[in-house]
This record gives C-alpha cells, structure tokens and sequence, in this order.
C-alpha cells in the first residue's frame, strides 16, 4: 500500500512539476512586457493594471523586479479582461501573461503611461489590435518575434501616440483591412516594405504626424483602399514614390499629403509623380496638398468627375504651378480657397479658367483663384463663372514690406517709401463700398495691421467681392489693380496711383476710383519723426494729399 501511495505521489508530482516552472518562469511561449508603476496611471503607485475587453480569457501571470530577481510573483489562473497586479513596492517590473489572452486594450486611458516595452510577443492569438497601445506615450518594441495577427482584421489606433520605432516588417499582415491611425504621432521611421497590405481598406491617418517616417512604400498592394484621408498627414519628411499604388477604388484623399497653415504646422514637402493613379471614385480631395512647399507635379490626366470638393486643395502649395484644363469639375460644389497663397503662371491660370469656363457647371460655388495672374482671355474665363454660374470668386494680391523701410498704404492716399532704420509698418487696405476685406494671408485679421519688422516680410490681401452688377448689357468685372506690390524696387507709377479698384473690364486698363471719406494718412515709426529726410517727404506727401482735396471739391490753387 506504501508502495502504491509512494508511486501515486511521485507520479503526481511529475505531471504537475512542469506547470509549477512554467509559472515560476518566462518562456517563448508569454507574452512578455515591462512597466514603471511610479508613471502616472489610475493604479497606485506600487502597481499596475493591465487592461483588457471583451471575453475568452483564461491565462495566468508571472512577474520579476527589475531591479532584483528575487522579488517575483504568480497570480493563478484568471478570466477577467483587465487584471491589476500589487508589487511589493514601486519601481521596475517585467510581466509575462501565459495563456490566451484575446486582447490589450489601453485605449488612451488607465494606466497608459507606465507600459515601457513589449520585449516580447510570445505564441498568443490576438483577435484585435484595435487600440491596443494607443496614448502608450512611454512605449516601444524592442521584442524580435511577431504577434500572432492571423486571427486580427483591425489594427486601427495600434500605436497612435507611442514611441515606436522598431522593426516591425517581419510581422505577417496579411489579414489586416484596418490601419487608420496605426502609426499617427510616433517617431517611427522603419522599413515596411516587406508588409502584404492586399486585403486592407483604410488608411485613413496611417503615418499622420509621423514627422521622422520615410521609407519605401511604392509596392504596397493597396488595391481594396476606399480611404486614404490624411494618410501622410503632416509626415513632414516623407517624399516616396507612390506611383504604383492602385487607387482605382479610393473615395477620399483628403489633406492626404498636406498639413494644416493655421496651427503652426509644419510644410509637407512630398514631391512624387501621381499622374497614373486612377481617381475616377474619388469625391473628396479637399486640402490634398494644403501647406505642402514642394508639391509640384502634372495632375492634368487625373479623373476629378465625381470629385465634390476641392476646398483648400492648393492652398498655401507655394510650389505648385501646374495646368488643370483637363478636369472635369462639372459636380465639384466648393472650391474654397483652392489656390489661397498658391501662384499659377498665367498661361496655366488661363487654361484652366478657360477650359473650367466652358463645361455645364455647379452654380453658387465659392472659388478662391489665388494670386492674380490671368491675362484677357482669363478674365473672360472668370465672367462667365461669375455671371452664367453665379460663382463668388476670390482673389489675392501681394504686398511685400522690405526691413528698414516704412510704407504706409491708405488705399486712395499713399505714401512713398522712407528709407531709414526704422521698423515699424501699417498698412490698410479699403475696399469700394461692393468688396469686403476678409483678412491677410497669414490670418491676421486686423486693418490696418502693424507690423514691427525684423526680417522681411510677404503677405497678401484677401478681399471678396460679390457679382458686378451689369451696365448696358456689359458685365463689369470688379478688379484691384496689382494692389500692394512693393519692395525695394516698389513700382512707382503704382505709388502714385490714388486707386482701390477698376471697374473696367479691362484689368489692364483700370478705372480708378477715388473716395473722398477714404483719404487717410497714417504716420508711423514715430521713433524716426524727427529724421529730416522723413519730414521732408511728409510735407511733400501732405501737399499732394491737399492737391488731391483741391482737385475733388474743384478748388483751385
């Protein structure tokens, strides 16, 4: 009987000895991460939650101090989606889940920030990534195996706000349809060339902020794409050739290669040629290349006849200067500052003003041209957008303020150039009674605006003017004649003109207005007041300020 209960024990003991090591061990099997409990987190201090959602748990966990191997701990076997460890005090810990254990999921909340790596990835099935680490702000992967992803469809939000930059090319994707967000806002810049992306669909922020990201993508299987909005969104150095990519099946590209002006972004700088791709199911390209400075490629071939919004597709794309007269822009219905602060020569502008003027057309659509260069036949072009099409059109016009010059530009009175030391500048711009000053280029919203220089400085005048009203049967086309355009070689006949707008049809032949109640002076720099040469030219300007009143009320000298 001793014999039997002897053999019985040993035989016992046998079977269970390898679960006890097991628990009592890392192997290739776990999952296996570490953590610092002092980061902030919803746990105390001297611990950590591992957060999870959903069912199918079943794992156990084992961990060790960093700092000393004796310290470790077990906790059996546990079902619950989110497990929260004590350690004995805070610090350092390395933690290896075994078993199955469906999914992470921090989602930008918990205890985000106390995860410091993925060392590695072990044999578990995931089901999801889906925001597995996102706003892990203190992580990265230095593990050298790959998860499990043949189970994972989504890996939207995987790392969005992590500290990623580790190779991850070995992984197998293969199954994935979901990447929007995946690498928005890390540092990474790894090769993915190696990824098999057949089967996903969205894109959608991808690389978004991914400022450092530059690496091949050009043989990415992108054929199932619908949304590649924002894809390389503010990727500030990514310049890689994408023409290879099938976007036969792509609905929206919006802002896809630009970055916004207005919150200090900085410029994209993608420059490849997109001539090929395939954009006939494309609706949205609203902000493609909006603050891109390099973007400077043909898109004339491109298929744009579903496309309804092409708001703020140049804007601020101060490289780009290319011909669109073979868009089909017949279902676009907003064109929102398209080219604001971009410049198409004016054979271009021509063109695509022409070529734009002659199809059957959405009425009522806002479209901002850019900075004036269209010549006669343009501006015949622009007539009938505004009068057959009622479209309201926007325009700029560039001003450019050299250091250690004072101009002050009034509207009908302005004054010339002071050279001096000074710094300081105002200029207004006054509309006729039809237009509306909008703002300056920079979004400066004040006139007159002040401006104290110390380098050089270039902005332009947003102003709108709604549809001239028709005289005899002839449309009067509302135009400022290059208004605000000086330097150090200012235009001097421009100087003298007492101008704001033509009236004529003829830009290039002006009618100048003169409004009696928009004669200003405004005297600035007053540090410099006392310099002789700016007292002689400032009585000078006073006396042609007083031949200009005499001249309207009819006065004689």
């Amino acid at each position: 009987m001793r014999y039997i209960t002897g053999t019985l024990l040993a035989f016992c003991l046998f079977a269970i000895l390898p679960s006890i090591t097991q628990a009592a061990s890392f192997t290739t099997d776990d999952f296996i991460t570490t953590w610092d409990t002092t980061k902030a987190g919803t746990s105390a201090s001297n611990q950590i939650t591992i957060p999870g959602t959903g069912s199918g748990y079943s794992y156990s966990i084992y961990w060790e101090s960093l700092s000393s191997t004796t310290a470790t701990g077990t906790i059996a076997t546990s079902t619950s989606a989110s497990q929260t460890i004590t350690f004995p005090e805070p610090g350092e810990y390395k933690v290896a889940i075994k078993g199955t254990y469906p999914r992470i999921y921090f989602n930008n909340g918990g205890d985000k920030l106390k995860i410091l790596t993925v060392e590695q990835w072990g044999s578990n099935p995931w089901t999801s990534t889906d925001s597995a680490f996102y706003g892990c702000a203190n992580l990265t992967v230095p593990a050298t195996d790959a998860p499990n992803l043949s189970g994972v469809t989504n890996m939207r939000f995987m790392f969005y706000g992590t500290s990623l930059n580790n190779p991850v090319n070995h992984w197998d994707i293969s199954n994935i349809e979901n990447m929007q967000y995946l690498f928005r806002g890390t540092p990474f810049n790894q090769p993915l060339d190696n990824w098999n992306t057949s089967n996903v669909t969205n894109l959608l922020h991808t690389f978004a902020f991914a400022t450092s990201f530059n690496q091949p993508l050009n043989m990415w299987n992108t054929s199932k794409v619908t949304d590649m909005g924002w894809t390389f969104y503010n990727a500030t150095s990514f310049n890689q050739p994408l023409d290879n990519w099938d976007t036969s099946n792509v609905t929206r590209m919006t802002i896809m290669f630009g970055s916004a002006k207005y919150s200090n972004h900085q410029p994209t700088t993608f420059n490849q040629p997109l001539d090929n791709w395939d954009t006939s199911n494309v609706t949205q390209m609203n902000a493609m290349f909006s603050n891109n400075s390099s973007f400077n490629q043909t898109l004339n071939a491109w298929n744009v006849s579903k496309v309804t919004n092409l708001s703020e597709m140049f804007s601020h794309a101060s490289s780009f200067n290319q011909a669109l007269n073979n868009w089909n822009v017949a279902s676009t219905t907003n064109m929102t500052d398209m080219f604001l602060n971009a410049t198409l020569s004016q054979s271009n502008l021509d063109s695509t003003l022409s070529s734009w003027a002659a199809q059957s057309l959405k009425s009522n659509v806002p479209f901002h041209l850019g900075l004036k260069t269209y010549s006669s036949t343009g501006q015949t072009a622009l007539n009938t957008l505004r009068d057959t099409y009622n479209w309201t059109i926007t325009e700029q016009y560039q001003a450019e303020y050299q250091e250690g010059e004072d101009y002050t530009i009034s509207g009908t009175a302005i004054q010339s150039p002071i050279n001096d030391n000074g710094t300081t500048t105002a200029v207004e711009v006054i509309p006729n009674n039809r237009c509306t000053f909008i703002n300056w280029s920079d979004n400066n919203t004040a006139n007159p605006r002040t401006d104290t220089l110390t380098d050089n400085l270039t902005v332009s005048a947003i102003v709108e003017c709604p549809n001239p009203s028709k005289s005899n049967g002839t449309s009067a086309a509302t135009r400022y004649k290059k208004l605000l355009e000086f330097g150090n070689t200012a235009e001097a006949e421009a100087v003298k003109d007492r101008y704001l707008v033509t009236t004529s049809s003829n830009p290039d032949a002006p009618t100048l207005e003169t409004v009696s109640n928009n004669i200003k002076l405004l005297i600035t720099n007053p540090a410099i007041n006392n310099n002789l040469e700016y007292r002689q030219q400032l009585i000078s300007i006073l006396q042609q300020l007083v031949q200009i009143l005499r001249g309207m009320t009819g006065a004689s000298s």
